[in-house]
């Protein structure tokens, strides 16, 4: 009797399962983009053997699905998943860092959380959801993380409570304590032409780790604020973000220095409209660490990007140029520079940049900029410092052209004259300068 009495249940909950999720709301929203790629010299180091250095000449794409699930009013279930993203390489994708298996079938399930508005205007997040963004796009390098978020309406903005784990240390140990945490709170609102907002992140870094030294916990804080606003034709946004803590906290280690946190960064660009014409002027700084200060980490970090060792978890997503500190670029290429490297995510750096857009009919869209920037702090390597600080600067130019509402195709032309800081440590080592021709088709929806 029981045993059909628990068949009986089952049955019930699957009829009123399907019958609920048969009524919800399903859409899909998302990408698909093919871009072909030349870069001519990524290694910026001049050879006798071969002036031009080597060169890169590619197809790439990515394929991005967000299905989102509304159950019912307040209640949705949310998906992001990546498929057949990489480079062309004849019957398959060659699949790109982070996308990789065994037999290249390149899929990628990234996300699945659900959203749900509780009485009295509260409201919950809580699943594998995005991590790394806040405020402006300035040093923003989303990625993927388990967070619960609580939100609470109040006065004309929200505050919000988070917990995420980046790392489970004590599951199927006999360990206690080990995990690494982040928790954060903080203020988004919107009063009239200006949204703003304020957040202050404690990463717990609970795991102990050993150097030569000794052994060691990890912490840090980093409160963070932007806004952005419309003031007739001028858009204005701006970040700024500190940093501090305890890189290394050492313990029963009699003797051992503790290596202190504590680097700034900042953000602002100034956008004007005339029209279908548009000029700015972008501005931005990260503090570097000073190689003169063994016992102090200077280095700033933007935005909500950082994990739990103070560093990024993802290519930035802020792509001022289209070389320099460009997360597609990096992804698809690697690092740029033999005797002095710069990634994809920007960091140790001043940057400045002057820029307009400019639409002469409908359906097309001219860009144009020039960037400069250099280090922050020269770096120091076997107890050499760089020869300069210099990063040299960009010439970029786009023209996107919509093809259809959802489609459409874009060429590119960026121009990056190397300055002495990729020289590294050596004066006598040759550079030369690099530049990169692309042109993409993209569908959205």
């Amino acid at each position: 009797m029981k045993k059909l009495l628990a068949v009986l249940l089952a049955l019930g909950l699957l009829v009123a399962f399907t019958g609920f999720a048969s009524a919800a709301d399903f859409k899909v929203s998302g990408y698909y983009f093919i871009e072909g790629r030349y870069v001519d010299a990524n290694s910026l180091a001049k050879d006798a053997a071969d002036e031009a250095g080597p060169s890169n000449a590619f197809y790439w794409q990515k394929f991005r699905i967000n299905p989102v699930l509304q159950v019912a009013d307040g209640l949705k279930l949310t998906i992001r998943i990546d498929a057949h993203t990489g480079l062309w390489n004849g019957s398959y994708v060659s699949p790109l860092p982070g996308y990789s298996n065994t037999n290249h079938q390149n899929l990628r399930w990234r996300r699945t959380y659900i959203d749900a508005k509780l009485p009295y205007g509260l409201a919950v997040r809580a699943g594998y959801t995005q991590g790394g963004t806040f405020g402006t796009w300035w040093c923003d390098g989303a990625y993927d993380e388990a967070r619960i978020y609580l939100f609470a309406k109040m006065g004309p903005g929200t505050l919000l409570g988070l917990t995420a784990k980046t790392t489970e240390g004590d599951y199927g140990t006999d360990m206690a304590d080990q995990d690494n945490d982040k928790y954060a709170i903080g203020y988004l609102g919107k009063i009239e032409n200006i949204e703003f907002g304020i957040l202050h992140y404690y990463l717990r870094y609970n795991k102990t780790v050993t150097d030569a030294a000794g052994t060691y916990n990890r912490y840090w804080h980093a409160p963070m604020a932007y806004m952005k606003g419309t003031f007739g034709p001028l858009y204005l946004e701006a970040e700024v973000n500190y940093y501090f803590g305890k890189d290394k906290e050492y313990f029963d280690s009699p003797g051992s220095t503790d290596i202190d946190r504590g680097g700034w960064s900042a953000y602002v660009n100034g956008k004007f409209n005339m029209g279908p014409a548009a000029v700015g002027v972008q501005l931005g700084w990260l503090q570097g660490d000073d190689p003169d200060t063994t016992d102090k980490n200077e280095a700033g970090y933007g935005g909500e990007r950082c994990d739990q060792q103070g560093t990024s978890t993802a290519n930035c997503d802020y792509d001022p140029c289209l070389i320099l500190f460009n997360s597609d670029y990096n992804d698809t290429i690697g690092n740029m520079g033999t005797y002095a490297t710069t990634s994809g995510s920007i960091s140790n750096a001043w940057l400045a940049q002057v820029y307009g857009e400019f639409s002469p009919m409908e359906k097309l869209q001219l860009f144009a900029s020039f960037t400069w920037a250099k280090a922050d702090e020269k770096p120091r390597v076997g107890g050499k410092d760089f020869v300069s600080d210099d990063y040299g600067y960009e010439f970029d130019i786009t023209a996107t052209y919509k093809i259809y509402d959802n489609l459409d195709y874009m060429v590119g032309f960026g121009y990056f004259v190397a300055g002495d800081y990729y020289k590294g440590t050596s004066d006598s080592h040759e550079i030369e300068n690099n530049y990169v021709v692309l042109n993409r088709l993209t569908l959205n929806f």
